[in-house]
């Protein structure tokens, strides 16, 4: 029984000393700095995830409303178009939409 007594006493001891020259010697700071460090790196992380998906949802829902616009904006143009050919006025006509200075002219120089 004395042995076990003296073991415990002795690890004791030795485990007191180690934090003893663990607190005084500057190691604690360094690993408290450590650690600060690791923890703000984390929440930055984790900070710029949420960003992320704030930003991903936000451009999925600008995407559905563009396609949306788009789409309206495709059925407007094709009423305009049957409107103006009905009416026969007012409508485009193809040499509007054809560049009068291009390749073309400048091939033929």
């Amino acid at each position: 029984m004395p042995y076990i007594v003296g073991a415990l006493v002795g690890v004791s001891a030795v485990g007191l000393a180690g934090y003893t020259w663990y607190h005084m010697s500057g190691a604690k700071r360094i690993v408290d700095t450590a650690r600060a460090a690791k923890e703000r790196y984390e929440n930055t992380k984790a900070a710029a995830v949420e960003k992320r998906e704030a930003i991903r949802e936000k451009a999925l829902v600008a995407r559905s409303s563009m396609k949306e616009k788009s789409g309206d904006l495709a059925q407007r143009w094709k009423e305009r178009n049957r409107a103006s050919t009905s009416e026969g006025a007012g409508g485009l006509k193809e040499d509007v939409l054809k560049p009068t200075d291009g390749p073309e002219k400048e091939a033929k120089a």
